[in-house]
């Protein structure tokens, strides 16, 4: 008796818990776009938006009078990238054994407060760069 009682529970709770699933409401999930540059966003929003960008921008604005720095030192700064590109672009193409009109020079070269040693002797191309006290050290084998 207490056996068919307990499966009589259990099929009477499970038929109340199948009752409660079914019946219980449910609604699509509808996604709508806050930012009002898309379509469908809300105008409304725009300003908020606006300060709470601001309110996040940690960036300080530069004005002009900081920014204009020195046609001289401006153009020295180009004119070392440029050399040390150029610089690069030899050891590489030593290194990999491209054709090039002029081949790298072994030698000394100072650029920008730098000072660039060059050994392309033996097996490998030695450089070594010096920057005040510190010095680094790379060398590049062959292929």
């Amino acid at each position: 008796m207490k056996k068919i009682l307990n499966d009589t529970l259990f099929i009477t709770a499970c038929i109340l818990l199948f009752a409660l699933i079914t019946a219980s409401p449910a609604s699509e999930l509808v996604w709508s776009p806050i930012n009002p540059n898309f379509v469908g966003g809300n105008y409304w929003n725009g300003s908020w938006l606006l300060s709470q960008a601001q309110a996040q921008n940690s960036h300080i604005r530069q004005t002009a009078s900081y920014q204009e720095e020195d046609l001289i030192s401006e153009f020295e700064d180009n004119l070392n990238r440029e050399l040390l590109d150029r610089l690069a672009t030899k050891i590489l193409d030593e290194a990999f054994g491209e054709d090039t009109d002029v081949p790298l020079a072994d030698g000394t070269y100072s650029v920008g407060g730098n000072t660039i040693v060059i050994d392309t002797s033996g097996s490998q191309i030695n450089i070594e760069i010096t920057n005040g006290g510190s010095s680094t050290t790379i060398t590049v084998p062959y292929y």
